[in-house]
């Protein structure tokens, strides 16, 4: 069985019933030039969200790493991965109304996935509750 093409996230983290599977997509394609096979996204918590980008190797990327130049291509990642954070905590408080405070990733040669962790912070209207 396989995942359908979009998922809803549905947790406090949203102020809104959001769809963010398309919009990272687009984010990752708009910055990179690569497509993704697919972007997983579950909720851990009403304050975080898990997301997995399955083959989010680029072609660059694939290129350094045929040939060699592993530590090369590692560098290139850190550098990838510095970007996609910094544009993909802007997409997420855009898209949840709360600002996200943190981003943790984690890349894997292997698969070629992209596992990421965001974690939001209280939204404005929600701190007057505090």
């Amino acid at each position: 069985m396989s995942n359908p093409p979009f998922q809803t996230v549905r947790t406090t983290v949203w102020a809104k019933e959001v769809d963010i599977r398309r919009p990272i997509q687009d984010l990752y394609l708009g910055l990179f030039n690569h497509p993704l096979d697919s972007v997983i996204c579950r909720s851990i918590d009403n304050n975080s969200i898990a997301i997995v980008l399955e083959k989010s190797t680029t072609l660059p990327e694939q290129t350094l790493l045929s040939g060699g130049y592993c530590k090369t291509a590692s560098a290139f990642r850190q550098q990838l991965e510095a970007i996609l954070k910094k544009n993909l905590k802007l997409l997420l408080t855009d898209l949840s109304e709360r600002p996200v405070t943190d981003i943790f990733s984690e890349y894997q040669p292997e698969t070629g996935n992209t596992s990421l962790i965001a974690v939001f912070g209280a939204a404005a209207s929600q701190l007057k509750h505090l």
